[in-house]
């Protein structure tokens, strides 16, 4: 349960910055730099950024940036299907 809340915050977190790095983008302010946007997909955040993608538009003819969103958003399928079972449970 405290994962499944930890999961719920860092998708808010990081929708909150990749919309505002959209926005930013937009304006042509200084943007949020796109190591901390990887940052927050590595700690979960993926789940929310990948639709945002292409939701908003946002870093989707980025094909560098894409190749390492769906590389992370892998190895988190794989943690959690891992994870999921109980036979991997070291005990």
């Amino acid at each position: 349960m405290v994962i499944f809340k930890y999961l719920i915050i860092i998708n808010i977190i990081s929708a909150g910055l990749f919309i505002l790095d959209k926005i930013k983008a937009q304006a042509g302010y200084r943007r949020i730099p796109e190591i901390q946007l990887y940052l927050l997909e590595i700690f979960g955040g993926v789940f929310v950024i990948i639709p945002l993608i292409y939701f908003i538009q946002h870093k989707s003819q980025k094909t560098g940036y894409l190749v390492i969103s769906f590389l992370i958003l892998l190895i988190w399928i794989f943690i959690i299907f891992y994870l999921w079972n109980p036979g991997n449970i070291v005990q």
